[in-house]
């Protein structure tokens, strides 16, 4: 398979308990925390490639020369239905909840959660998020087709895919009410903003919801809203980089 880090931990994680050979695929600019848990797990980590489409096509192909089976990041409905739990136990544990705020990177996360969520309850709205850099989903609904981004890059390593899965984007077509956009400035604020006041360690790709949802983009004023915070994979230099802007800019 291929990933940016947390569906790769997974399939590193749940192939060593069932003790099957796992090789993933992961960009060159992935996260070395994401790389040194995926390989703990004991899968053999190939690092290549400075994108989403590059990992892909290169798990594709080693699946094929090597007679694997190969597993999508997105294009799974039991790895959608897999995430929509979370959808299942957000209703469980806060049944009046009006609004949730999910990032989006390939689409299967929402995907989940959207579905799960609708079929609780079809009022609550399901809002997903981008960041500007790596907003293909985005683009993808406003032209009504699968659109693919020629440039990528954001803090939000998890996020940066030129193109969301097929299935995803027909589920998040009907069932997401918003896709909005946040700027790199608001990732990092959210990001600080957990650290600081929630004493949780997001990282980037997690942290684009909470951005969204303090960003006065939409009207949030008096409604039950919850983010979902989708990993906390972050570089401790990266983690230190973005607290010393963030205090500098405090400063000035």
């Amino acid at each position: 398979t291929c990933s940016a880090g947390n569906w790769a931990q997974a399939v590193a994680y749940a192939s060593r308990i069932f003790k099957v050979r796992a090789v993933i695929v992961m960009a060159e600019n992935t996260s070395q925390t994401k790389i040194n848990a995926t390989r703990g797990y004991g899968a053999e980590v190939l690092i290549y490639g400075k994108n989403s489409n590059d990992v892909i096509n290169k798990s594709m192909k080693i699946a094929q020369a090597e007679d694997l089976t190969l597993l999508s990041p997105f294009e799974d409905d039991y790895l959608i239905a897999g995430h929509g739990t979370i959808g299942l136990e957000v209703m469980k544990e806060k049944p009046d909840t009006e609004v949730i705020f999910c990032p989006i990177g390939g689409g299967a996360l929402i995907s989940g959660i959207a579905l799960a969520i609708k079929a609780k309850n079809s009022k609550v709205k399901i809002i997903g998020v981008e960041p500007e850099n790596a907003n293909a989903m985005w683009l993808s609904l406003r032209q009504n087709s699968i659109a693919e981004k020629e440039n990528v890059n954001t803090i939000a390593d998890g996020l940066a895919l030129k193109k969301p899965g097929i299935k995803p984007f027909s589920i998040v077509r009907k069932y997401v009410d918003d896709v909005v956009l946040v700027t790199e400035a608001e990732i990092k604020k959210a990001l600080v903003f957990l650290l600081e006041r929630a004493k949780l360690l997001v990282e980037p790709s997690g942290a684009v919801s909470v951005a969204a949802a303090i960003s006065n983009q939409l009207n949030m004023k008096d409604k039950e809203v919850v983010a979902i915070l989708s990993g906390g994979n972050i570089d401790l230099d990266k983690l230190s980089q973005i607290l010393k802007e963030e205090i500098s800019s405090i400063k000035e």
